[in-house]
């Protein structure tokens, strides 16, 4: 038996083997371990890419002959491996560590004992890493001062569209990099591309128009990316995610940042893993099979589980820094969850209880409609009840939500309204027009600069009424140490990111409180608790690894109503 180095399509390498059901079973073991992409059968013999099965193989067969060319590929892939296993060995100790005596030079101002640390994970990890910390702990200024003190000529900052000069502020406040904003007006001005790279350090941009700027950006020879809030691309099909995949192809560092990774499945780590290592995560199919309870389904492949949560964690361990507040932060205030329960107006009590009825025989009567060809349209159209569910419930608790805002505005506090519909944010806002801004998805965009600093900054701006999805993430919105929840979305890590605006490093209040409003024997209270379970998934994989798997919130709400 013997293995060569001989290049046939895609494939390197070459076992000969002598035929046995025991050999035979031994290789097939082999196929199912590695994956069907990297190790098959063809012309009579078996081949493959990975040297991970040389060493199977060796540990196997201790007559197998090697030819030279394969011996000297395995010796550079050992010596890779120690190395490896000695990166991964430090970073574990970097990650136990509360502080540490590496000197950042090069930024304004002090790190907190806990980001230096995190810079020194990065630069063991050569600037490849995902940093994870819980959110308000101040990951941007960590980022920042790592391309400072590693001295990056250029840097590229994607983020979301409600963050940026956000990020831009950042910049000017931490660091003496010049920072440019791109902005999608950009293209029609008589601007001189090239100018810009040379006058500027740093570039951000939005995850929504980095395809408009696709050929620009590709041809900048970035030292750094930094993508925030980086679930942005879990989409594998979405052209923002294919952009960011393209532009990240050549550059040596990156830099992958969010407080909540894992949105509601595995599967959305996939693009980021895939951004750290591409040789290692480059199977979507292989991975969703394994980690996400991958099967065929009649809509297709349905990857929205998770198993071997266990393992994932390990293998994800080597590139993720992940600390909580409560360990990093001590300082901050506690954070005080307070469930509102509420009736609903009578008037949307009456509308909701008609959908609902309505919804639930419309249920009794689709359930034995199993063709393939209307289960799509079914699902579909399941969706949009729920939505419309979803809707009247938070257009019924305005007047509760109202009561609410008066009673902290009469403590002489600030408070933030998240929603995930825009009818109730204006509704109230009508109420409250003199004290209040708001940021929603239609809100243009240097508007959400001027709201986010005018309720910071204006004492007479009492009030921020923002959409979960538009002003949930990566902004700070300290001067109030009260949240409303109006309604809940599908998505546990959305709640976490809009309550954590008020969360974080600046809070001086002794107390932060969020009130989660919810209507009394609607959709909310369902909503609510099986909320609670999904948050348990991501908990799971970041600490203990314990969970075995979970379904789609959406599929648990429609089953509570089928029962």
């Amino acid at each position: 038996m013997k293995i060569n180095k001989e290049q046939i399509n895609r494939f390197l390498y070459m076992f000969d083997y002598d035929f046995s059901l025991q050999n035979l079973e031994f290789c097939r073991y082999i196929k199912s371990t590695v994956g069907w992409e990297k190790f098959n059968f063809f012309n009579s013999k078996w081949r493959f890419n990975d040297l991970v099965v040389v060493e199977m193989l060796k540990g196997r067969y201790p007559e197998l002959e090697i030819d030279e060319e394969t011996k000297v590929d395995l010796q550079k892939y050992e010596l890779q491996k120690q190395a490896d296993e000695l990166l991964v060995s430090e970073g574990n100790k970097i990650k136990e560590k509360t502080d540490t005596d590496l000197v950042i030079n090069n930024v304004i101002g002090e790190l907190r004992p806990y980001q230096k640390v995190a810079v020194q994970f990065f630069i063991n990890n050569n600037g490849r890493a995902i940093l994870a910390d819980e959110m308000g702990s101040g990951k941007t200024f960590t980022a920042l001062a790592y391309v400072a003190h590693t001295e990056k000529k250029k840097i590229l900052v994607i983020c979301p569209a409600s963050v940026k000069y956000s990020f831009e502020n950042e910049v000017k406040k931490w660091t003496k990099l010049k920072p440019f904003v791109i902005d999608s007006k950009l293209k029609k001005k008589k601007v001189d591309m090239m100018q810009l790279v040379n006058d500027h350090d740093i570039f951000i941009i939005n995850y929504d128009i980095v395809k408009s700027y696709l050929v620009f950006l590709k041809n900048i020879n970035w030292d750094c990316l930094i993508a925030d809030e980086f679930h942005y691309i879990k989409n594998n099909n979405a052209q923002r995610t294919k952009a960011v995949k393209e532009i990240a192809l050549n550059i040596p560092s990156i830099l992958l940042l969010s407080g909540s990774p894992f949105l509601n499945r595995p599967l959305e780590l996939f693009n980021g893993l895939n951004l750290m290592d591409s040789t290692k995560w480059n199977n979507w199919f292989e991975y969703t099979k394994k980690f996400c309870q991958g099967h065929q389904s009649p809509f297709g492949w349905d990857a929205r589980g998770a198993s071997n949560i266990a393992e994932l964690q390990q293998k994800i361990s080597r590139y993720f820094l992940r600390r909580m507040k409560k360990e990093i932060l001590p300082e901050l205030p506690p954070k005080q969850l307070v469930d509102f329960p509420v009736e609903l107006d009578p008037e949307k009590k009456f509308e909701y209880d008609l959908v609902e009825d309505s919804f639930v025989e419309y249920l009794k009567e689709i359930k034995n409609k199993k063709k393939d060809e209307i289960t799509k349209t079914l699902q579909a159209e399941k969706l949009c009840k729920l939505s419309e569910l979803r809707q009247i419930t938070s257009q019924g608790k305005i007047k509760a939500t109202e009561e609410l805002i008066k009673q902290i505005l009469d403590k002489n506090e600030k408070v933030v309204v998240f929603s995930n519909f825009n009818a109730p944010l204006i509704a109230l806002e009508k109420v409250f027009k003199d004290v209040s801004v708001r940021l929603t998805g239609d809100t243009p965009e240097m508007m959400r600069k001027f709201s986010i600093e005018a309720f910071q900054n204006d004492p007479n701006i009492k009030i921020f009424f923002g959409g979960m999805k538009s002003a949930g993430t990566g902004i700070t919105l300290t001067a109030a140490s009260n949240v409303i929840m109006i309604d809940f979305s599908y998505v546990p890590a959305d709640h976490l990111q809009s309550m954590d605006r008020i969360h974080r490093i600046g809070q001086t209040a002794n107390s932060v409180n969020i009130y989660q409003i919810y209507a009394k024997n609607t959709i909310d209270e369902k909503m609510k608790e099986l909320l609670i379970g999904k948050q348990a998934i991501f908990d799971q994989i970041f600490n203990d690894g314990k969970g075995d798997g979970t379904k789609s919130l959406v599929n648990d709400l429609l089953k509570s109503y089928e029962e």
